[in-house]
């Protein structure tokens, strides 16, 4: 689970993750699957996602968790996006 707090949680979703159906920033609090993709639209990988509007969230800040598949590659690609 890669978990992203704060004000950039939203931002980050809408860069990086192109989801199949309505985006996470439209239908908050509620999983959604696409695909997490690098700047140059490579992917990453196929995943689901959420977004927590704060201050509805365990933090109080926004917060996008991202659960990918979990090999290290994955990841760690996850990761450098952040």
């Amino acid at each position: 689970m890669v978990r992203i707090t704060g004000p950039l949680a939203g931002p980050f979703l809408r860069k990086h993750f192109h989801p199949v159906g309505p985006p996470p920033s439209e239908s908050a609090r509620r999983l959604c699957l696409g695909e997490l993709v690098r700047e140059d639209g490579r992917v990453v990988d196929r995943a689901l996602a959420v977004l927590f509007v704060g201050p509805d969230s365990l933090t109080g800040e926004d917060v996008a968790e991202i659960p990918v598949h979990g090999s290290p590659g994955v990841v760690r690609a996850c990761l450098d996006l952040c």
